[in-house]
C-alpha cells in the first residue's frame, strides 16, 4: 500500500492475514509503522559488465574491470575502478555472477573465477575447458558488508593466457542486491 509522507510517496505491505476495504486510508506519520504492518525497505540493485572484450594476459589472477552499468536501482550501490562499492546503511547483500570465455582456450585448459570482497575470496568456481565457449556461474550468495566494501570479479587461467571474455552484458556480469539495510 502506498502512502504520502510529507510529499514523499512510500509503501507499506499489508500482511497476508490483513484485509482492508477499498478506499481505506491508514493514518501513518512516516515514523511508526502501525501494528500488523511491515514497512517496505528501499531496494538497491546493480548489474555491471565489461565495457569491452577482455583477453587474459597471464596465468595469475586478473581483475575484470566491470565498469559498465547495465542496470541500477537505488543510490547505495555504485561502481568504482571496476568494482561494486557498498554505500551507507547496507548490512547484507546477495551476489550472483557469471563469466563467459570464448576463444584462446583449448580442451583440457583449467580456469578459475573468483568473487572477492575487499580482495578476500568469498566465492570461487573452476572448471576444465571442454569446448570453444565456456561459462562459469556463481550461484547467489548472501554476505555481510559494511559501507565502503568493494565486490570484484577475478579470472585466472591456470594453463595459458589469451582467453577472451566478451563484453556483452548477457555473458559476463555481476549482480549485487541489498537484502537488509539499516
Amino acid at each position: 500500500m502506498k502512502y504520502n509522507d510529507n510529499g514523499t510517496i512510500k509503501e507499506v505491505k499489508v500482511k497476508a492475514f490483513d484485509t482492508l476495504p477499498v478506499g481505506t486510508e491508514v493514518d501513518y506519520d512516516g515514523s511508526v509503522v502501525p501494528d500488523g504492518w511491515e514497512e517496505v525497505i528501499g531496494t538497491n540493485i546493480i548489474t555491471a559488465g565489461l565495457n569491452s572484450d577482455y583477453a587474459t594476459t597471464s596465468t595469475n589472477e586478473e581483475k575484470l574491470t566491470l565498469n559498465k552499468e547495465i542496470i541500477k536501482i537505488g543510490a547505495n550501490l555504485s561502481l568504482s575502478s571496476g568494482s561494486v562499492v557498498i554505500g551507507s546503511g547496507i548490512n547484507y547483500i546477495k551476489i550472483s555472477s557469471q563469466v563467459n570465455l570464448s576463444n584462446g582456450m583449448q580442451s583440457g585448459d583449467r580456469i578459475m573465477a573468483l568473487i572477492k570482497k575487499n580482495n578476500n575470496n568469498i566465492s570461487v568456481t573452476n572448471m576444465i575447458v571442454r569446448g570453444l565457449y565456456e561459462t562459469m556461474f556463481f550461484s547467489p550468495k548472501l554476505i555481510s558488508v559494511s559501507e565502503g566494501d568493494t565486490i570484484s570479479v577475478y579470472i585466472r587461467t591456470l594453463t595459458r593466457s589469451g582467453a577472451t571474455i566478451p563484453s556483452d552484458g548477457n555473458f559476463t556480469y555481476i549482480t549485487v542486491e541489498t537484502v537488509k539495510e539499516d
